[in-house]
Protein backbone atom coordinates (compact mmCIF):
# COMPACT_ATOMS: atom_id res chain seq x y z
CA UNK A 1 0.00 0.00 0.00
CA UNK A 2 1.23 3.52 -1.10
CA UNK A 3 -0.67 5.89 2.03
CA UNK A 4 -0.72 9.23 2.69
CA UNK A 5 -0.94 9.38 6.23
CA UNK A 6 -0.02 6.92 8.79
CA UNK A 7 -2.64 5.32 10.79
CA UNK A 8 -3.23 3.98 14.52
CA UNK A 9 -5.85 1.74 14.88
CA UNK A 10 -6.97 1.35 18.24
CA UNK A 11 -8.00 -2.36 18.95
CA UNK A 12 -9.06 -2.50 22.12
CA UNK A 13 -11.90 -4.51 21.42
CA UNK A 14 -9.91 -7.73 21.91
CA UNK A 15 -7.42 -6.82 24.33
CA UNK A 16 -7.94 -7.56 28.13
CA UNK A 17 -5.46 -7.02 31.12
CA UNK A 18 -3.43 -6.12 28.44
CA UNK A 19 -2.45 -8.53 26.14
CA UNK A 20 -4.30 -9.56 23.15
CA UNK A 21 -7.17 -12.08 22.61
CA UNK A 22 -5.31 -13.33 19.20
CA UNK A 23 -8.76 -15.42 18.31
CA UNK A 24 -10.88 -11.93 18.55
CA UNK A 25 -13.33 -11.15 16.26
CA UNK A 26 -11.49 -7.62 15.73
CA UNK A 27 -8.33 -9.04 15.88
CA UNK A 28 -9.06 -11.53 12.95
CA UNK A 29 -10.89 -9.13 10.73
CA UNK A 30 -7.73 -6.43 10.75
CA UNK A 31 -4.97 -9.69 10.50
CA UNK A 32 -4.01 -8.38 6.44
CA UNK A 33 -2.95 -5.53 8.32
CA UNK A 34 -0.13 -6.87 10.46
CA UNK A 35 3.17 -5.78 8.88
CA UNK A 36 1.69 -2.55 6.98
CA UNK A 37 4.63 -0.16 7.38
CA UNK A 38 2.12 2.60 7.57
CA UNK A 39 -0.07 1.32 9.95
CA UNK A 40 0.16 0.65 13.34
CA UNK A 41 -1.86 -1.72 15.15
CA UNK A 42 -2.59 -0.55 19.21
CA UNK A 43 -3.85 -2.15 21.56
CA UNK A 44 -5.56 -1.44 24.63
CA UNK A 45 -4.85 -1.16 28.76
CA UNK A 46 -0.98 -1.57 28.79
CA UNK A 47 -0.94 1.11 26.12
CA UNK A 48 -3.76 3.73 27.60
CA UNK A 49 -3.08 7.18 29.33
CA UNK A 50 -1.42 6.84 33.12
CA UNK A 51 -4.32 6.80 35.67
CA UNK A 52 -3.45 9.99 36.80
CA UNK A 53 -4.03 11.61 33.87
CA UNK A 54 -7.16 10.04 33.27
CA UNK A 55 -8.37 11.06 36.71
CA UNK A 56 -7.21 14.48 35.58
CA UNK A 57 -8.94 14.85 32.19
CA UNK A 58 -12.13 13.19 33.71
CA UNK A 59 -12.26 16.02 36.65
CA UNK A 60 -11.58 18.57 33.62
CA UNK A 61 -14.52 17.69 31.93
CA UNK A 62 -17.14 17.33 34.98
CA UNK A 63 -15.80 21.29 36.08
CA UNK A 64 -15.56 22.08 32.35
CA UNK A 65 -12.21 23.14 32.10
CA UNK A 66 -10.70 22.72 28.60
CA UNK A 67 -8.16 19.53 28.51
CA UNK A 68 -5.30 21.75 27.15
CA UNK A 69 -4.45 22.86 30.29
CA UNK A 70 -3.03 19.53 30.74
CA UNK A 71 -0.70 19.64 27.75
CA UNK A 72 2.48 20.41 29.12
CA UNK A 73 1.84 17.15 31.47
CA UNK A 74 1.55 15.07 28.19
CA UNK A 75 4.62 14.46 25.89
CA UNK A 76 3.04 15.19 22.10
CA UNK A 77 4.27 13.25 19.55
CA UNK A 78 6.44 15.21 17.35
CA UNK A 79 4.49 16.03 13.94
CA UNK A 80 7.26 15.83 11.35
CA UNK A 81 6.78 12.85 9.61
CA UNK A 82 3.20 11.69 8.14
CA UNK A 83 0.44 13.01 9.30
CA UNK A 84 -1.22 10.65 12.04
CA UNK A 85 -4.84 9.03 11.69
CA UNK A 86 -6.52 7.61 14.45
CA UNK A 87 -8.49 5.02 13.65
CA UNK A 88 -11.12 3.52 15.67
CA UNK A 89 -13.55 0.17 14.97
CA UNK A 90 -15.16 0.35 18.25
CA UNK A 91 -15.17 3.55 20.90
CA UNK A 92 -13.09 3.40 24.01
CA UNK A 93 -12.96 5.65 26.84
CA UNK A 94 -13.61 9.34 26.58
CA UNK A 95 -10.68 10.09 28.71
CA UNK A 96 -8.66 7.65 26.95
CA UNK A 97 -9.65 10.02 23.11
CA UNK A 98 -8.88 13.32 25.10
CA UNK A 99 -5.44 12.11 26.47
CA UNK A 100 -5.18 11.00 22.33
CA UNK A 101 -5.76 13.97 21.54
CA UNK A 102 -3.12 15.49 23.63
CA UNK A 103 -0.38 13.32 22.62
CA UNK A 104 -1.41 13.91 18.80
CA UNK A 105 -2.77 17.43 19.04
CA UNK A 106 -2.61 17.56 14.92
CA UNK A 107 -4.46 13.82 14.32
CA UNK A 108 -7.32 12.93 12.31
CA UNK A 109 -9.47 10.83 14.58
CA UNK A 110 -11.70 8.72 12.70
CA UNK A 111 -14.46 6.09 13.46
CA UNK A 112 -15.70 3.17 11.44
CA UNK A 113 -19.18 1.70 12.36
CA UNK A 114 -19.36 -1.56 11.98
CA UNK A 115 -23.02 -1.69 13.52
CA UNK A 116 -26.40 0.11 13.18
CA UNK A 117 -26.01 3.55 14.21
CA UNK A 118 -29.79 3.61 16.10
CA UNK A 119 -29.41 0.76 18.25
CA UNK A 120 -26.26 2.54 20.07
CA UNK A 121 -26.98 6.41 19.73
CA UNK A 122 -27.02 6.97 23.01
CA UNK A 123 -23.71 6.37 23.77
CA UNK A 124 -22.15 7.57 20.22
CA UNK A 125 -24.51 10.62 20.27
CA UNK A 126 -22.30 11.61 23.44
CA UNK A 127 -19.01 11.09 21.28
CA UNK A 128 -20.51 13.17 18.14
CA UNK A 129 -21.80 16.21 20.67
CA UNK A 130 -18.27 16.34 22.04
CA UNK A 131 -16.35 16.64 18.72
CA UNK A 132 -14.04 13.50 19.95
CA UNK A 133 -14.13 12.27 16.80
CA UNK A 134 -13.46 14.07 13.48
CA UNK A 135 -14.59 11.76 10.80
CA UNK A 136 -17.72 9.42 11.30
CA UNK A 137 -17.74 5.93 8.77
CA UNK A 138 -20.69 3.31 8.59
CA UNK A 139 -20.55 0.22 6.70
CA UNK A 140 -24.33 0.59 6.44
CA UNK A 141 -25.35 3.09 3.34
CA UNK A 142 -29.07 3.66 4.23
CA UNK A 143 -27.63 5.11 7.64
CA UNK A 144 -24.86 6.92 6.78
CA UNK A 145 -27.55 9.30 4.55
CA UNK A 146 -29.69 9.46 7.33
CA UNK A 147 -27.55 10.03 10.09
CA UNK A 148 -24.87 12.51 7.93
CA UNK A 149 -21.97 10.05 8.42
CA UNK A 150 -19.74 8.67 5.64
CA UNK A 151 -20.37 6.00 3.59
CA UNK A 152 -16.82 4.24 4.35
CA UNK A 153 -17.03 0.50 3.20
CA UNK A 154 -20.00 -2.33 2.90
CA UNK A 155 -17.48 -4.59 5.61
CA UNK A 156 -14.38 -5.67 6.31
CA UNK A 157 -12.57 -9.37 7.27
CA UNK A 158 -9.27 -11.05 6.94
CA UNK A 159 -9.41 -14.42 5.50
CA UNK A 160 -7.50 -16.97 7.07
CA UNK A 161 -6.54 -20.51 6.68
CA UNK A 162 -6.75 -23.69 9.05
CA UNK A 163 -4.30 -25.52 8.01
CA UNK A 164 -4.63 -28.36 10.68
CA UNK A 165 -8.24 -28.52 11.60
CA UNK A 166 -10.65 -31.61 10.05
CA UNK A 167 -12.80 -29.52 7.90
CA UNK A 168 -15.05 -32.19 7.43
CA UNK A 169 -19.00 -31.08 7.69
CA UNK A 170 -20.08 -31.69 11.00
CA UNK A 171 -23.84 -30.25 10.37
CA UNK A 172 -25.82 -29.30 7.73
CA UNK A 173 -27.30 -25.64 8.96
CA UNK A 174 -25.10 -23.48 11.15
CA UNK A 175 -26.46 -19.93 13.10
CA UNK A 176 -24.46 -18.00 15.37
CA UNK A 177 -25.94 -14.48 17.29
CA UNK A 178 -26.95 -13.12 20.11
CA UNK A 179 -30.96 -13.39 20.07
CA UNK A 180 -31.74 -9.84 20.05
CA UNK A 181 -35.55 -9.41 18.95
CA UNK A 182 -35.33 -12.57 16.69
CA UNK A 183 -35.47 -15.57 18.92
CA UNK A 184 -38.69 -16.45 17.78
CA UNK A 185 -37.91 -16.48 13.94
CA UNK A 186 -34.59 -18.68 15.47
CA UNK A 187 -36.77 -21.03 16.56
CA UNK A 188 -39.13 -20.93 13.83
CA UNK A 189 -36.60 -21.58 11.76
CA UNK A 190 -34.67 -24.11 13.82
CA UNK A 191 -37.74 -26.57 14.05
CA UNK A 192 -38.80 -25.93 9.88
CA UNK A 193 -35.38 -27.23 9.16
CA UNK A 194 -35.04 -30.03 11.09
CA UNK A 195 -38.54 -30.79 10.75
CA UNK A 196 -37.42 -31.55 6.91
CA UNK A 197 -34.45 -34.06 7.91
CA UNK A 198 -31.69 -31.42 8.27
CA UNK A 199 -28.72 -31.39 11.22
CA UNK A 200 -28.72 -27.93 12.61
CA UNK A 201 -26.48 -26.39 15.39
CA UNK A 202 -27.50 -23.07 16.55
CA UNK A 203 -25.61 -21.04 18.89
CA UNK A 204 -27.72 -18.29 20.53
CA UNK A 205 -25.55 -15.87 23.02
CA UNK A 206 -27.98 -13.85 25.45
CA UNK A 207 -31.26 -14.97 25.27
CA UNK A 208 -33.10 -14.57 28.56
CA UNK A 209 -33.75 -17.42 30.51
CA UNK A 210 -37.46 -16.99 30.14
CA UNK A 211 -37.70 -17.08 26.34
CA UNK A 212 -35.10 -19.96 26.22
CA UNK A 213 -36.91 -22.96 24.42
CA UNK A 214 -34.85 -26.20 24.49
CA UNK A 215 -33.75 -27.55 21.26
CA UNK A 216 -31.52 -30.66 21.07
CA UNK A 217 -29.46 -28.80 18.79
CA UNK A 218 -29.45 -25.26 20.11
CA UNK A 219 -26.88 -24.07 22.67
CA UNK A 220 -27.40 -20.82 25.12
CA UNK A 221 -25.20 -19.57 26.22
CA UNK A 222 -24.18 -16.49 27.88
CA UNK A 223 -20.18 -16.89 27.49
CA UNK A 224 -18.76 -14.86 24.60
CA UNK A 225 -17.25 -17.59 22.09
CA UNK A 226 -13.75 -16.99 20.69
CA UNK A 227 -14.49 -16.23 16.98
CA UNK A 228 -11.59 -18.16 15.58
CA UNK A 229 -13.52 -21.09 17.10
CA UNK A 230 -16.81 -19.88 16.03
CA UNK A 231 -15.78 -19.29 12.95
CA UNK A 232 -14.51 -22.45 12.35
CA UNK A 233 -17.88 -24.08 12.94
CA UNK A 234 -18.81 -22.32 10.47
CA UNK A 235 -16.40 -23.43 7.97
CA UNK A 236 -17.91 -27.01 9.09
CA UNK A 237 -21.31 -26.84 8.02
CA UNK A 238 -22.81 -26.87 4.56
CA UNK A 239 -24.84 -23.86 4.86
CA UNK A 240 -24.81 -20.68 6.75
CA UNK A 241 -28.19 -19.35 8.62
CA UNK A 242 -28.76 -15.78 8.67
CA UNK A 243 -31.90 -13.41 10.04
CA UNK A 244 -30.75 -10.13 10.32
CA UNK A 245 -32.09 -7.16 12.37
CA UNK A 246 -34.61 -4.92 11.32
CA UNK A 247 -33.66 -2.10 9.62
CA UNK A 248 -30.30 -3.21 8.26
CA UNK A 249 -29.20 -2.88 4.83
CA UNK A 250 -25.18 -3.84 5.07
CA UNK A 251 -23.10 -7.07 4.64
CA UNK A 252 -23.15 -8.78 7.27
CA UNK A 253 -20.52 -10.78 8.85
CA UNK A 254 -22.54 -13.98 7.86
CA UNK A 255 -22.42 -13.11 4.49
CA UNK A 256 -18.69 -11.97 4.23
CA UNK A 257 -18.35 -15.61 5.69
CA UNK A 258 -20.15 -17.81 2.96
CA UNK A 259 -18.01 -15.79 -0.07
CA UNK A 260 -15.06 -15.82 1.54
CA UNK A 261 -15.34 -19.65 2.40
CA UNK A 262 -17.26 -20.79 -0.43
CA UNK A 263 -20.11 -21.55 2.11
CA UNK A 264 -23.82 -22.10 1.01
CA UNK A 265 -26.41 -19.21 2.84
CA UNK A 266 -29.81 -18.63 3.55
CA UNK A 267 -31.11 -15.57 4.62
CA UNK A 268 -33.35 -12.98 4.92
CA UNK A 269 -31.43 -9.86 3.98
CA UNK A 270 -32.74 -9.27 1.02
CA UNK A 271 -29.78 -6.36 -0.14
CA UNK A 272 -27.56 -9.15 -0.51
CA UNK A 273 -28.92 -8.68 -3.88
CA UNK A 274 -26.90 -6.04 -4.85
CA UNK A 275 -23.97 -7.55 -3.56
CA UNK A 276 -21.73 -8.22 -6.49
CA UNK A 277 -21.40 -11.87 -5.24
CA UNK A 278 -24.88 -12.75 -4.60
CA UNK A 279 -25.11 -16.10 -6.79
CA UNK A 280 -29.24 -17.44 -6.45
CA UNK A 281 -27.44 -21.04 -6.59
CA UNK A 282 -25.14 -20.15 -3.51
CA UNK A 283 -27.76 -17.86 -1.64
CA UNK A 284 -31.20 -18.31 -0.97
CA UNK A 285 -33.40 -15.23 0.35
CA UNK A 286 -36.56 -16.04 1.70
CA UNK A 287 -39.14 -13.53 3.99
CA UNK A 288 -40.89 -16.77 5.68
CA UNK A 289 -38.58 -19.61 6.16
CA UNK A 290 -40.95 -21.97 4.89
CA UNK A 291 -40.12 -20.91 1.41
CA UNK A 292 -36.95 -22.82 1.96
CA UNK A 293 -36.67 -25.82 -0.14
CA UNK A 294 -34.32 -28.38 2.46
CA UNK A 295 -32.72 -30.05 -0.98
CA UNK A 296 -30.74 -26.82 -1.33
CA UNK A 297 -28.77 -27.62 1.59
CA UNK A 298 -28.25 -31.10 0.77
CA UNK A 299 -27.35 -30.50 -2.97
CA UNK A 300 -23.50 -31.52 -2.61
CA UNK A 301 -22.33 -29.34 -6.06
CA UNK A 302 -19.17 -27.57 -5.27
CA UNK A 303 -19.41 -23.69 -4.28
CA UNK A 304 -17.89 -20.92 -5.67
CA UNK A 305 -18.09 -17.30 -5.34
CA UNK A 306 -15.01 -16.08 -7.57
CA UNK A 307 -13.82 -14.54 -4.50
CA UNK A 308 -10.24 -12.44 -4.23
CA UNK A 309 -9.68 -10.46 -1.10
CA UNK A 310 -12.17 -8.00 -2.29
CA UNK A 311 -13.41 -7.84 2.24
CA UNK A 312 -9.85 -7.36 3.14
CA UNK A 313 -9.07 -4.23 5.52
CA UNK A 314 -6.27 -2.75 3.26
CA UNK A 315 -9.23 -1.55 0.53
CA UNK A 316 -10.86 -0.06 3.27
CA UNK A 317 -7.84 2.09 4.81
CA UNK A 318 -6.95 2.45 1.23
CA UNK A 319 -10.38 4.01 0.63
CA UNK A 320 -10.16 6.09 4.27
CA UNK A 321 -6.57 7.66 2.85
CA UNK A 322 -8.91 8.96 -0.45
CA UNK A 323 -11.36 10.31 1.43
CA UNK A 324 -8.94 12.24 3.93
CA UNK A 325 -6.49 13.56 1.65
CA UNK A 326 -9.54 14.60 -0.82
CA UNK A 327 -10.69 16.81 3.05
CA UNK A 328 -7.31 18.19 3.16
Amino acid sequence: MDLKHHYKLINSADYKDGSNNRDGYYTICVEDLKGCSDIEIIGGPMQQAPRWIRILIKTLRILHIPRSILSPLVKAEPDDGPEVCILLFRLVKATYLNWLRLKYPKAIFIFFLRDLYHTKMPTIGYYRNEKLIDVWGSYDEEEAKKYHFDFFYPEIESMISFPHEDLTPTCDVFFAGAAKKRLPKLLEAYDFLTDHGLRCHFIIMDAKTTETDMREGIDYTHELIPYREMLLRSIRCKCMLEINQDGAVGMTSRFLEAVMYNKKLITNSQPVKDSPFYRPEYIKLYDNITEIDPSFVLDDSPVDYGYNNEFSPIGLIEHIDNVISSNV
